[in-house]
């Protein structure tokens, strides 16, 4: 009987054992804000939080209180794991990091079980060193409104079923009681007692709980509450000045034979694109290209072979391609690139152009943000549609008859229609789908539709010169840059 109770605690024991990471001052795997590129202004509202974190008895002594908990959100890879590794590392405290499908268990309890045992963790290093951070990465899978992930879920009973409500209530049990003396420490401070030593004291040390999430809107509001995750802070994507400090940042770590020029261009290139997109071209697709071409330095095309790879897929261009396809794809491409630069050069530049297939497109037309682009005038979505429908009318003026390959334009095509009713581009939008609108307002809307089809092929046909030359260097060529579309666009307009 007591080897089965052993064997029994033994195994839950095992699966309370939850994936974590933990860096302590000099770890060689710390880091700080150093080696947090771009983003000074969100760096500089963190400076005052960092002071308090490294000495949280300027707060004791005034009666104040340290904020328990703080939520990052952001968009995938614009860095907000990195940034809480960052903060510790700035004040040299140690770090705990785990993410929130790691408290998901077969068995009820078990969640319950590594929370008391990850919080009793973080206690013991925030007495050794005053502070600690703690990480939960992904914390929307923990908790997300109207239901816990895990198992079965409560409903089912018994053993089975993760119980993520009862972890989820833990969790802010334990960020409630952060100033609670628990048992373990009672027990130490009868010791310290008889010993004649100091008691401890929960304000004598700080745990400092960082979730991140790409979901905000869908957590539980009892975590948002003031004493728990009430500091928000919202990781943008990198402006252009963030975009050059990241690729200095991570080009001083790679030998390379880039220019300043070179990194200008590269900025441009890159316009919404995160600092993680940034890292994996540089550290991981550069570098791979570089080695296989017999080089020992990384330069601008790999850089921005990388980040193609990323966005689109892996370059396999078509070898037994009957000439006609070839042009006709070509023509098509040609027209998106003409529009754009006619219509949206005031916010976007055309960053490539090309035939070459590469993931699941024969070719693409790829425009990059100038700046980032917070509000923009209603009009700009009608130019978007226009450069959508622009390669269809694109092949077919150039060609003389229509040709296929505007399924994935169509879709984007629908997409902004969506958006400009919804943005009240026809008035007050009531329709939660496209299915709900009314026969009166789709009316409206198609025939708005079908007068943009009739300016975007007025547009090619008043351009057919520039899309046959654009498109005669995409044949023979493969691939233009967008300097190239524009200096050939200008050649034939001032012929």
């Amino acid at each position: 009987l007591v080897f089965m109770v052993v064997q029994f605690m033994g195994l839950f024991y095992f699966l309370a054992s939850g994936k974590t990471v933990t860096i302590l001052p000099g770890d060689p795997k710390q880091v700080t804000m150093k080696d947090y590129y771009g983003q000074e202004s969100l760096k500089k509202t963190l400076s005052q939080w960092l002071q308090l974190l490294q000495d949280p008895s300027q707060l004791k002594a005034m009666g104040g209180e340290a904020v328990r908990g703080i939520l990052l959100s952001g968009e995938p890879g614009v860095g907000k794991s990195w940034l809480a590794k960052c903060i510790a590392g700035e004040i040299d405290i140690p770090f705990i990091g785990t993410d929130g499908s790691s408290f998901t268990s077969m068995f009820m309890g078990i969640g319950v079980i590594k929370v008391i045992r990850l919080w009793a963790k973080a206690r013991s290093l925030a007495r050794r060193f005053k502070s600690c951070i703690l990480f939960i990465d992904e914390i929307d899978a923990l908790g997300a409104r109207g239901g816990m992930s895990g198992g079965f879920g409560i409903a089912g009973g018994g053993m089975m079923g993760g119980g993520g409500l009862g972890t989820l209530n833990r969790i802010l049990v334990e960020m409630d009681g952060m100033d609670e003396i628990t048992r373990m420490m009672q027990a130490e401070n009868k010791a310290r007692r008889l010993l004649l030593l100091k008691p401890l004291s929960p304000k004598d040390f700080l745990v400092l709980v960082i979730g991140s999430t790409n979901r905000p809107e869908a957590l539980d509001r009892a975590m948002l509450r003031p004493g728990r995750f009430d500091k928000k802070i919202h990781v943008d994507k990198p402006t252009k000045a963030d975009r050059e400090a990241v690729f200095l940042g991570y080009l001083g770590k790679v030998a390379n034979s880039l220019s300043s020029s070179d990194v200008e261009a590269l900025v441009a290139f890159t316009g919404g694109m995160t600092p993680a997109d940034i890292s994996q071209a540089i550290k991981t697709d550069a570098c791979r290209f570089a080695i296989f071409d017999r080089r020992d330095k990384i330069n601008r095309q790999d850089i921005e072979n990388g980040l193609l790879e990323q966005q689109i897929g892996l370059e396999n261009p078509i070898a037994d391609w009957a000439e006609d396809q070839k042009y006709a794809v070509a023509c098509h491409e040609a027209g998106h690139a003409i529009a754009q630069h006619l219509l949206m050069a005031h916010r976007e530049r055309i960053a490539v152009t090309t035939i070459k297939r590469r993931g699941g497109t024969l070719g693409f037309m790829l425009p990059v943000d100038i700046e980032p682009t917070y509000a923009a005038p209603m009009e700009d979505i009608a130019k978007e549609i226009v450069v959508f429908m622009s390669g269809y009318y694109g092949a077919k003026v150039a060609t003389g008859k229509p040709w296929t390959g505007a399924f994935g334009d169509n879709r984007s095509i629908q997409a902004r229609i969506w958006a400009y009713y919804q943005q009240s581009g026809f008035g007050i939008p009531l329709a939660q789908t496209p299915n709900q609108l009314g026969g009166a307002m789709k009316k409206r809307i198609d025939g708005w539709t079908l007068e943009l089809a009739e300016q975007t092929e007025q547009l090619c046909e008043a351009n057919k010169g520039a899309i046959v030359r654009v498109a005669k260097a995409l044949v023979e060529r493969g691939t233009l840059s967008g300097d190239e579309v524009v200096a050939l666009i200008q050649q034939e307009t001032t012929k």
